[in-house]
C-alpha cells in the first residue's frame, strides 16, 4: 500500500450493522495491518460510550503527507507532459482565441474519455500537422 501507518477508526451503525458512520478515530498509530487489527477487539471494548445500536472498529490506512504530496506531483507532472504539445499548439493558433480554445479543449477530451486510446493522439496529430501546414500556405501567399 505505500509508505503510511495504520489507525483504528470507530463506526456507528444501525441495526444489522447497515448504513455505517464514523464516530472517532483512535490516536494511536500502527505499522502493519496485522498489528491493527489485533488491537481492534481492545480498541471496541475501550468505546462503548457512542449511542448507537452497533459499534464496529476498522484498520484504516493513513499516508504521510510527504507521500501524498509526492503523489501529487507526480500526477501534475503526468498532466502536463500529455497536455504539452496541445497547449504548445494553443500558443501558435492564438491562445486567446475562442475556436483554438474549443479546439483543444475538445481534443483532451478525446483523448481522456473515447475508448480508442491509441488512435485519438494519433489523428489529433495528423489534424495539428495539417493545420500547420496551412498555416505555412496562408503565410507564403503574402
Amino acid at each position: 500500500m505505500g509508505p503510511g501507518y495504520f489507525v483504528i477508526a470507530i463506526l456507528g451503525c444501525a441495526d444489522g450493522g447497515s448504513s455505517c458512520t464514523q464516530v472517532a478515530t483512535l490516536q494511536t498509530r500502527y505499522e502493519s495491518a496485522a498489528q491493527c487489527s489485533a488491537a481492534t477487539t481492545a480498541a471496541l471494548e475501550a468505546n462503548t460510550n457512542f449511542d448507537y445500536p452497533t459499534l464496529l472498529a476498522r484498520c484504516t490506512h493513513c499516508r504521510h503527507m510527504r507521500a501524498e504530496w509526492l503523489d501529487g506531483v507526480r500526477h501534475g507532472l503526468h498532466c502536463v507532459s500529455c497536455c504539452a504539445g496541445l497547449t504548445a499548439a494553443l500558443f501558435v493558433f492564438g491562445v486567446m482565441d475562442l475556436r483554438a480554445m474549443a479546439l483543444v479543449t475538445l481534443a483532451i477530451t478525446a483523448e481522456r474519455l473515447l475508448p480508442s486510446f491509441r488512435r485519438v493522439p494519433q489523428v489529433i496529430g495528423i489534424v495539428l500537422v495539417l493545420l500547420g501546414l496551412m498555416i505555412i500556405a496562408g503565410s507564403s501567399r503574402l
